[in-house]
């Protein structure tokens, strides 16, 4: 054990006792046909067994043809020792030797300790799962047994299915049959070279020399004229599983994992989780859904440290459920920003971020305060009437598990908005296609809305065609007045549709919509693209204000999933400035590309100040 395990052990064991421990799945007190008691007991109710431990740890530390490496000092389950006593004072011990949870392959190792008339046989035995996995009741285990002396050298091995072991003490051979879950003891026998009263198969028998296989549980004979076919006990009771076996339990193997990650807690936390018993078994609890992986360790290290600084005299202010959430988020950020100051008061930061949101939802915005109102009306657009009753008119065609619906900025679960406009000066309008003819601008934004496919790269736009809601809306989209018409959005990971909501021959705009064949869209809100005219130049540009639709439990755990939402939306966008200067300066004419302005939460000033490097005033617009 370790120097900090010694310091903190009381606790330790104190804390694996609130987890509540069940009864050990070992052999129940079942006899049959021989005198002898099985039951369990802890080390000190076994005091002579004490200095044979001592004497045996320091065999295995002083010896220097050790092959057993990293058990010699024999870290022992000391609570549940198996004890079999038999009526001639003979006994069997067998204890679980606590293994080290980081071993990729799972294995069972029990050290013997054979007492019969004054003389002591030891064992070390390592069941091994064919499998590699766990296995909590010796009748489910297949796989291999094997059987080593205290210098780690094996003395045999032999495949076992798990439902009959064989061992030998003294003169005698004993078998165990697990009968559903009862340890009988079936039958007795005489080893070889010894002189038995009754029934021992004669004196050397023809069974005993062949019989066994390297001890394989084998017994020689069973009172036949010669020992029995394929009897030999492995010579003087070598062979075969020395006694019942010791499985640690299901519950058992969670306490011990639990242990160790209690032992790199310090004495304050093991103190607040003795204290705390319901936080104790939350605790525990999250540790095992993550199958005690120690990745998660300092996370649950962090959220001890914030419960502790905000627990008083008067009692418990915060609730599990609450923490709960955060949870993924904040160990991807203390894994991401190891250097976070005060990390337990992580929680509290993105709480209070959570409250910012909720009462303002620009309150994340990297935007000057006086830049909103060019987004307000496209924010707050009306949308006409016949617009509205065509959705709903699809709506009412939907099935029982389908709907549709306009999705605004004010129904989006995303934390904040997302502002964005990306624009291209043309200083020079091109030629129209195979002519010397040039463009106008209404004939140039024309030709851009119906070949829309032509300017962007990512994305496809296409006109809504779906028989079962008798929809084709190829020609209303290329008419003069697209006014209601709906258009599919081929989007990477998640498809979507769009209305066009508004139409004039200098602008449109797309207005998202919950639709039965696309479901939602993944930004929800309205996009204008448009022209106008300046210092004898055309701008042509597309202006969003939306918000990210989906809310993932609260809003810091959409952050992520927002940032690449609209990562993907820059590039679609800035495609779309590409594409049209392209288009302009092969066709004759010359534009410019206008940088793009982007106002939404600036991660890198978020990030700080959960880092606790920045206050919350810092952030946003208010």
């Amino acid at each position: 054990m370790t120097k900090k395990l010694l310091q903190n052990l009381s606790v330790v064991l104190l804390l694996i006792l609130l987890i509540g421990c069940r009864s050990e799945d070992l052999p129940k007190n079942e006899q049959k046909n021989i005198n002898a008691k099985i039951s369990i007991k802890k080390l000190n109710e076994i005091s002579d067994l004490i200095p044979v431990l001592n004497d045996i740890r320091s065999q295995m530390k002083n010896a220097t043809n050790l092959q057993n490496k990293g058990i010699e000092d024999l870290d022992l389950d000391e609570v549940h020792i198996v004890v079999m006593d038999f009526q001639d004072n003979g006994r069997t011990i067998s204890i679980n030797v606590n293994q080290d949870f980081s071993e990729t392959s799972y294995f069972v190792m029990n050290l013997n300790i054979l007492q019969h008339d004054g003389i002591e046989t030891y064992y070390i035995t390592k069941y091994i799962p064919a499998d590699g996995k766990p296995f909590y009741n010796y009748s489910n285990f297949i796989g291999t047994v094997e059987i080593y002396d205290l210098n780690g050298n094996l003395i045999t091995s032999s495949n076992n299915s798990g439902r009959q072991l064989h061992f030998s003490l003294g003169c005698f051979s004993y078998v165990i049959n697990d009968n559903a879950g009862f340890w009988q003891i079936q039958s007795v026998a005489c080893n070889y070279g010894c002189s038995c009263d009754g029934g021992g198969g004669g004196s050397t028998g023809s069974g005993g020399s062949s019989g066994g296989n390297s001890g394989d549980g084998g017994y020689p004979g069973d009172g036949s004229n010669n020992g029995g076919s394929g009897g030999g006990g492995g010579g003087s009771g070598s062979g075969g599983s020395p006694m019942v076996p010791n499985i640690p339990t299901e519950n058992f193997m969670e306490q011990r994992k639990y242990e160790a990650f209690l032992n790199q807690l310090t004495s304050s936390q093991l103190q607040f989780l003795a204290e705390h018993a319901d936080y104790n078994n939350n605790v525990f609890n999250y540790v095992k859904a993550n199958n005690f992986n120690p990745s998660h360790y300092n996370l649950m290290s962090v959220v001890i440290n914030h419960l502790i600084s905000n627990t008083n005299n008067s009692g418990v202010h915060i609730l599990w459920e609450d923490l709960q959430p955060m949870f993924g988020f904040v160990k991807k950020f203390l894994y991401d920003n190891p250097d976070t100051n005060n990390k337990e008061q992580i929680f509290a930061r993105i709480k209070a971020l959570n409250v910012l949101l909720e009462q303002n939802p620009n309150g994340l915005l990297d935007i000057p305060c006086t830049e909103l109102s060019k987004w307000q009306q496209l924010a707050n657009y009306q949308i006409p009437l016949s617009v509205k009753n065509r959705v709903n008119q699809i709506n009412s065609q939907a099935g029982l598990f389908d709907s549709a619906s306009l999705q605004s900025i004010f129904t989006g679960g995303g934390p904040s908005l997302n502002m964005d406009y990306f624009a291209v000066k043309i200083n020079t309008l091109p030629n129209k296609p195979g002519t010397s003819q040039q463009y106008t601008p209404s004939e140039f934004f024309d030709h851009f809305r119906k070949n829309i496919n032509n300017f962007v790269y990512g994305s496809s736009f296409t006109p809504v065609v779906n028989g079962g809601y008798n929809i084709n809306d190829t020609a209303l989209w290329n008419s003069s007045n697209p006014l209601g018409a709906l258009i599919h959005i081929e989007i990477p990971g998640n498809n979507g549709t769009v209305i066009c909501s508004e139409f004039n021959n200098q602008q449109w705009i797309f207005t998202t919509v919950d639709i039965p064949w696309d479901d939602q869209h993944p930004v929800s809100g309205n996009r204008r693209f448009g022209y106008y005219m300046e210092g004898g130049a055309m701008y042509v540009y597309a202006r969003g204000v939306d918000r990210f639709t989906f809310n993932f439990l609260n809003y810091s755990a959409t952050w992520f999933a927002e940032g690449i939402g609209f990562n993907k939306a820059d590039e679609l966008w800035s495609s779309f400035q590409t594409k049209i200067s392209q288009f302009v300066n092969n066709g004759g004419g010359q534009s410019v590309i206008i940088p793009s302005t982007k106002y939404r939460p600036s991660w890198i000033k978020i990030r700080n100040y959960i880092k606790g490097t920045e206050t919350i005033s810092a952030l946003g617009c208010h």
